[in-house]
């Protein structure tokens, strides 16, 4: 379970850009979302590369979105998720 999930796309070429932000809403979530994902290999995708889940400098939904606030994402069509009830 999460609340916060952004996932940068490069819009030239129509395909992300390889890394996520999530905020989980337990520790528990956290975890179980890092064994599930980390090493895991999207087939299809064309690449060879693994996912590796670390955590962020940025923790908690209030402090990303403080920190998104601020960003040129805000201000376009490829805003971050949040849960429901958020002022973005």
């Amino acid at each position: 379970r999460y609340d916060f999930f952004y996932l940068p796309r490069d819009v030239k070429f129509r395909a992300n850009l390889g890394y996520a932000f999530i905020n989980f809403l337990t520790p528990e979530d956290a975890a179980a979302f890092s064994a599930e994902m980390n090493g895991y290999r999207f087939s299809g995708s064309g690449s060879t590369k693994a996912c590796a889940v670390v955590p962020a400098h940025v923790q908690g939904l209030t402090n990303n979105l403080a920190a998104f606030k601020r960003t040129e994402v805000m201000r376009s069509s490829r805003k971050p998720y949040f849960s429901s009830g958020v002022n973005v």
